[in-house]
């Protein structure tokens, strides 16, 4: 037995409906930008305020070393945070 062909197009609009409707009630996922999928990125710890304008830092083994154009050194930064100078206030530093 066919269907006449009068209720087909009836029958596609039915069902275009529905899926619309099932579209509109599908909660949405979070978008993934704002989500972290890794290891946990280090937070920065203030360990000296006494730098003006510090603009280099070298890190080898255990000893920081910083130059401050503010102050025109350069020194070793201790855990306490405070600054050891090696050299001070050398030509264009700043």
């Amino acid at each position: 037995m066919t269907t006449p062909r009068s209720t087909v197009p009836g029958r596609r609009l039915l069902v275009a409906a529905g899926f619309t409707a099932a579209l509109l009630v599908v909660p949405t996922t979070p978008a993934s930008a704002g989500t972290h999928h890794g290891p946990t990125p280090p937070k920065p710890v203030v360990r000296s305020d006494q730098l003006a304008a510090p603009f280099n830092l070298d890190v080898s083994g255990r000893s920081v070393l910083v130059a401050d154009g503010g102050q025109n050194l350069v020194g070793t930064l201790a855990r306490d945070g405070s600054i050891t100078p090696i050299a001070t206030d050398q030509p264009g530093a700043s």
